[in-house]
């Protein structure tokens, strides 16, 4: 009889154990989707900007490598608009996005200007 208060229990801990490495798993998958998909808008919001830099007065030009863009990142301006548009909703995580957008693009204004420096 006393061993039957044992399987009980060993029973109990490990659905325990499965549930709580259940979570665990999903909360990763969840958490690692989130980072493609804030990766994937810091990219794709960065790119259409120094496109805007490049293309400023070729409107055609400017179109075009919008929809390289997009293509790329396989979004589309819904996409970004939607995502932009949930970004208030956390100030710190706002201020992180723009943040690196920001160093993106400082970093992305700096290597044309080595490469044009090397190239003299």
């Amino acid at each position: 009889m006393a061993v039957r208060p044992f399987r009980i229990f060993l029973l109990i801990l490990i659905l325990v154990v499965a549930g709580v490495g259940t979570i665990y798993i999903f909360q990763s998958r969840r958490h690692h989707s989130s980072q493609v998909q804030n990766e994937r808008f810091i990219s794709t919001y960065a790119a259409l900007s120094m496109a805007q830099e490049k293309y400023r007065l070729s409107p055609d030009s400017l179109s075009a490598a919008y929809d390289s863009i997009f293509a790329a990142n396989r979004v589309d301006s819904a996409w970004l608009s939607d995502f932009a548009a949930s970004l208030p909703n956390d100030i710190h995580q706002s201020l992180r996005f723009w943040n690196e957008i920001v160093r993106r693009l400082d970093s992305l204004r700096i290597a044309p200007q080595a490469d044009s420096s090397k190239a003299n």
